[in-house]
């Protein structure tokens, strides 16, 4: 993750949420993405569609890896994985300032053998 993609200010409210948290900071988000990518170290993203207008833009991605630490509480199980995101990112100066996301955790659970 490149910090100078946000803005100093940027937040991520469906990951405070997700968290319990009154806040999620941009050193959260580093944190959180540590952790994904050590649950999911070859995961690849495929932007499926992107619109954009005004100063927002939608995302819906397609994540594909192998489950290989843990994941929303599910230890390792080295399976493939393949679930979707929709993001909505909101745009000051060049840089996202605003960050929401909502992953397709049935999928992903299903795929790993988690609680739904």
């Amino acid at each position: 993750m490149r910090p100078y993609f946000f803005t100093p200010d940027c937040t991520f409210p469906t990951l405070a949420d997700r968290t319990g948290r009154a806040r999620f900071t941009v050193a959260d988000y580093r944190t959180f993405l540590l952790d994904y990518f050590r649950a999911l170290p070859d995961a690849t993203f495929t932007v499926d569609e992107l619109i954009g207008e005004d100063d927002r833009v939608w995302a819906h991605i397609t994540i594909r890896g192998t489950h290989s630490a843990e994941l929303r509480g599910v230890p390792a199980t080295h399976r493939p994985v393949e679930y979707t995101q929709l993001g909505l990112y909101t745009i000051r100066d060049g840089k996202i300032a605003g960050a929401r996301a909502v992953f397709d955790d049935v999928t992903l659970l299903h795929q790993i053998g988690g609680q739904v």
